[in-house]
């Protein structure tokens, strides 16, 4: 008898969970951060964008977290999107806080960052997270809503030119760079590269490698050259 009441228990609490699992609440809306990628010394803009079906009266993004020695936060203000709708904006100790003039829904993008990644950034990826609360209208009073927020990030890319976008020589001495082939309007020329499984280093700059080459604005030279044309 132990053993049959035994079974049915076990039985009920699976079902409880399985109707649990099945009634599981959706938030009132959904926020998601943008994940961009940026080279060293770029400046690049983070969205965050926002869902919400039901109307939302007031938005509060807080506790903005990200690596502050790498990326640098300069310029933070509402899309496009809610223009023409937004009663108050509050910029200010790392509180973002967005006033509509009435209840809105809609699906966008709501809030725009700009970083500034560092010059001495490495490669890899720096999340970026926030808290959010939002509250809607019911009857003309403020309820608290749940809004749930996705975490986004910067990727930072690798600088370093590859040695396809250069034409070259190879002396005794190592790679001389006789021309650039690539796009980059930044060009990092990296201190060695391998060739048929020997690596040589980059020991000179020929005369008129970058001649004509409007688009570039910036070319960092290695440690290891000795000469340039």
């Amino acid at each position: 008898m132990k053993k049959v009441i035994s079974l049915v228990l076990s039985v009920l609490i699976l079902l409880n969970m399985g109707l649990c699992s099945v009634q599981a609440v959706t938030p009132d809306a959904t926020a998601e951060i943008s994940k961009v990628a940026a080279l060293p010394g770029d400046k690049v803009e983070v969205f965050i964008n926002l869902t919400c079906d039901d109307g939302i009266k007031t938005l509060s993004f807080f506790d903005f977290s990200f690596d502050n020695a790498i990326l640098t936060l300069v310029e933070s203000e509402c899309a496009w999107l809610a223009e023409g709708k937004i009663a108050d904006i509050d910029f200010s100790n790392n509180v973002s806080i967005i006033t509509f003039e009435d209840n809105i829904t809609f699906n966008g993008d709501i809030l725009k960052l700009v970083f500034e990644v560092s010059e001495n950034a490495t490669v890899g990826i720096l999340p970026v997270s926030c808290d959010v609360i939002g509250t809607k209208m019911i009857e003309k009073v403020e309820t608290e809503i749940d809004v749930s927020l996705s975490a986004g990030e910067v990727e930072v890319l690798d600088s370093t030119a590859q040695l396809s976008d250069f034409e070259y020589e190879i002396s005794t001495d190592g790679i001389i760079i006789t021309a650039y082939t690539g796009t980059k309007t930044t060009v990092v020329i990296g201190e060695s590269y391998e060739v048929d499984g020997v690596l040589y280093d980059v020991v000179e700059i020929a005369e008129s490698a970058f001649e004509s080459n409007k688009e570039i604005e910036a070319v960092t030279i290695p440690a290891t050259v000795k000469s340039i044309g």
